[in-house]
């Protein structure tokens, strides 16, 4: 059954899965991230809040610890998990319920863009190798940037700045990197890479290093510095 002659369609299981992750989630990343586990720290922390009789009982070093291995947690798990189910839609559900034949406007055969991408390489060797390391990948972003948005709320009193202070920030440097043209150095690409062409993996490895390397030095710099964070005053 033929659904689509777009020039732009559909290539293959593989370009399913990628356009299935890439038009959706690289926006809403940050911002998922950032409500994922941000709020509990913002409910227990600041006048009112719960901090206080936990700072007593337990220290501050060990609640930052505890909030920031629980962010992370929570990030691996919930883009971990979105991302498997969308493999497990693109290459094992929805073909089997929508059959497509894919052609372009002049009835030729397209060429899977999705495999110019970043990390492609492993899907000649085997989807499912692929699949499960793109969950895995995006589910490490999704720690890194729930582990910052956690930690960094610590330092925000206003609830509203502290939710929102990395989507701006993750969203100011998309914006810069594609005015820059230097895609390929984007943080959510690089958590994300469907948008950027066949390239050295070194990259985004190293980007995501970066990441967590940030996320590590705001939360000692909340567990061990001798001034407490703004929010937990």
């Amino acid at each position: 059954m033929e659904v689509s002659r777009a020039s732009s369609a559909v290539a293959d299981q593989f370009t399913l899965f990628t356009l299935g992750i890439s038009n959706f989630l690289p926006f809403f990343m940050p911002i998922f991230a950032a409500l994922l586990y941000a709020p509990v720290v913002m409910q227990e922390a600041g006048t009112g809040g719960a901090w206080g009789p936990i700072m007593a009982r337990r220290g501050r070093r060990p609640y930052v610890v505890r909030h920031a291995v629980r962010a992370a947690c929570a990030g691996f798990i919930a883009f971990t998990g979105g991302v498997a189910l969308v493999a497990v839609m693109s290459y094992g559900i929805h073909p089997h319920l929508i059959p497509v034949d894919f052609f372009n406007s002049f009835g030729d055969d397209l060429e899977p863009v999705a495999e110019r991408l970043t990390f492609s390489q492993l899907y000649a060797v085997s989807p499912v190798l692929y699949f499960a390391f793109q969950s895995i990948w995006v589910g490490i972003g999704g720690a890194a940037l729930s582990t910052l948005a956690a930690v960094g709320a610590m330092f925000f009193e206003n609830r509203f700045v502290a939710l929102l202070w990395l989507p701006v920030v993750v969203l100011l440097s998309e914006f810069v990197a594609g005015a820059l043209q230097v895609d390929h150095f984007s943080l959510i690409r690089s958590f994300i890479p469907t948008g950027v062409t066949q390239q050295d993996p070194l990259i985004p490895v190293v980007v995501g290093l970066v990441v967590f390397l940030i996320a590590g030095v705001v939360a000692a710099y909340a567990a061990f510095s001798a001034k407490l964070p703004k929010a937990l005053c």
